[in-house]
């Protein structure tokens, strides 16, 4: 009898201790994402541009040179079948540079390119090789991988 006293109490511990699980009613709401389009007509956007380190001395265009054939005289109109130069003075020239120049015209179509190891040298003269009719034209000189001169030039009659 005591045994059985045991087992019949065993169970009813056994028993209140289980939790019951209470079900809750679903939730009815429903919960609906709409995207809205934003109007980024007119918003100004924002552009990191990395600054080339400071090793431009100064670059000079034009088309008359000097006996060391660098550009003597700027100036940003030019007559058509003039020669048109860029040069380029540097503040460093680390081993393995090579330094570049790209010709353009008004719409942004490239004109020309010429890149040149530097050597150890300090100052560079580009001359675009062929003869530019009548428009609005840009060069740009490189460091490396780095605008270092934007100029705009014009060729006019």
């Amino acid at each position: 009898m005591r045994r059985l006293t045991a087992i019949l109490a065993c169970a009813l511990a056994l028993a209140s201790c289980s939790k019951k699980e209470t079900t809750s009613a679903p939730d009815k709401r429903k919960v609906t994402t709409t995207v809205i389009p934003e109007d980024e007509r007119g918003a100004k956007k924002k552009v990191f541009v990395k600054p080339a380190p400071d090793i431009l001395e100064k670059s000079l265009l034009g088309s008359k040179l000097a006996p060391d054939g660098t550009v003597f005289e700027e100036k940003s109109t030019f007559k058509p079948g003039e020669p048109v130069a860029l040069t380029i003075w540097l503040k460093q020239s680390p081993p393995g540079l090579a330094t570049s120049v790209t010709w353009f015209d008004a719409k942004g179509n490239r004109v020309g390119h010429e890149q040149r190891a530097m050597n150890g040298e300090k100052m560079t003269t580009y001359r675009l090789a062929q003869k530019l009719p009548p428009g609005q034209y840009r060069v740009e000189g490189y460091w490396g991988g780095n605008v270092v001169a934007d100029k705009s030039f014009e060729v006019k009659k």
